[in-house]
């Protein structure tokens, strides 16, 4: 999706203008780290088609889905991290969601305001660095 895509997605999606720059700005953050893909899927919830988050992709060979998803409504970023990916970082601005063992998508990040946008980009560089370079792990 071209920047202006995803400007109009977001706004559609959108519920708050401090909120929407907030996941603009993200987007846009990791847009410019390269050899990343931002797309929608498909639903057939939505009278549009299209999914109500955006979903982060390495542009690569496709071994795993989605490294986030973003949440336009509400700031909301999920990551393709366990709990071991970020035993080092700041727990308080995280949340460790309660999923099966093995599941891949344990980390929240909401995007609460410019310093956690920041630090959900480096979340995201994790999960890049995951799909990229993993051996069948990841």
């Amino acid at each position: 999706m071209s920047s202006a895509e995803v400007a109009a997605f977001v706004e559609e999606r959108g519920r708050g203008v401090d909120t929407n720059a907030r996941v603009l700005d993200y987007v846009e953050r990791v847009r410019a780290l390269g050899s990343v893909e931002i797309v929608t899927g498909t639903s057939a919830r939505t009278k549009d088609g299209l999914t109500d988050y955006l979903m982060i992709r390495d542009d690569g060979v496709r071994r795993y889905g989605a490294v986030a998803y973003v949440k336009p409504a509400n700031g909301g970023l999920t990551l393709r991290l366990t709990k071991e990916d970020v035993a080092d970082v700041d727990p308080v601005r995280i949340k460790l969601r309660d999923v099966r063992p093995g599941h891949q998508y344990v980390v929240n990040c909401p995007l609460r305001d410019g310093e956690t946008v920041r630090f959900a980009v480096d979340l995201t560089i994790r999960a890049l660095a995951k799909v990229r370079w993993s051996d069948g792990d990841a």
